[in-house]
Order: C-alpha cells, then structure tokens, then sequence
C-alpha cells in the first residue's frame, strides 16, 4: 500500500505534503552546498522525515515557524539555523539539517562538500574560519532581530529532547 507521502500534495507522516519536504530538501541543499539536490537526495530527505517524526521532541508553534522561514530561502535557512542552533538546539530545524547533512555527506557528488579538506595553507585556513565565525554571528543577529521576538510572543521554547 503507498505511503501517503506518494501522492503529491497529501501529508506524510510529518503532517507535511510532498511538495513542502521537496521545497525543504532543495532550500537546505542550496543553503548546505550551493546546488540543487538530486532525486536520490530528495528521495532520502522525504522519506528521512519518519525518523525526524519519530526522535525529535514534539513540534511546537515555533519550531513549524521556524522550518517555515528556513524554507524560504538559503539566506533565510542561515539566519534560522544560527538562531536554532544557540536557542533551539534540539528543534526540529536542527534535526532536519543534521538529515540532510547525513545524506549529502554519503551522497556521490555532494559529499565533496563535507570531506574535502583544505588547502594546508594556515592564513587560507585562518581566513575561512574568520569568515564563517562572522558570518554566524550576523546571522545570529539577524536570527535575534526578526525570530527572537516570535519566539518570546509566542512563548514557544523549543530545545527539548535528547541533545545531539
């Protein structure tokens, strides 16, 4: 008997239709390596999803909200992974990412992204690691400038659950 995550525009097990985990899938390949996901890589992401439903903490107001922005863009899934990964660290967003970051890591053409190491120059090194230290904390800022305040009014504390 087909899953209901077959049938395009239905709820899977995640209360989400196929065409949203899609949408999920290709923002946060995007966001994770800068390019489109394959089939197989979206095959793995939509059907990964039974294992988010299963272990991660119940889905509050705010985590939907927060996936919610994620999805609307690379930049918006920085914004919304900085500000998760210090005040929701066990949310939803986070156990979605670490999904797709397993799956492109073992994935033939993406996991270059994640295995390639760099190139053994120390101020090169020193550079990319300024730089990815800034751009988390303007992403950060961001993420507290336009999610905290959601957060707060919404009194949506997320980050129960086992940590990871």
């Amino acid at each position: 008997m087909p899953s209901s995550s077959d049938s395009p525009g239905r709820p899977d097990a995640t209360g989400e239709s196929r065409p949203a985990l899609e949408r999920e899938c290709r923002t946060f390949t995007r966001y994770l390596t800068g390019r489109d996901p394959n089939d197989y890589v979206t095959l793995k992401y939509t059907n990964g999803q039974r294992a988010v439903v299963r272990n991660a903490p119940a889905v509050s107001l705010f985590d939907a909200a927060l996936v919610r922005f994620a999805t609307l863009g690379p930049w918006r899934t920085r914004i919304a992974d900085a500000y998760a990964r210090v005040f929701c660290p066990r949310g939803v967003l986070r156990w979605k990412l670490i999904l797709m970051i397993a799956i492109l890591e073992n994935t033939k053409g993406f996991h270059q992204n994640f295995t390639a190491g760099g190139d053994g120059s120390r101020p090169a090194a020193a550079l990319r690691i300024a730089g990815a230290v800034t751009a988390f904390i303007l992403a950060l800022g961001a993420g507290v400038l336009v999610l905290g305040p959601r957060q707060l009014l919404g009194g949506q504390a997320s980050g129960r659950g086992p940590a990871r």
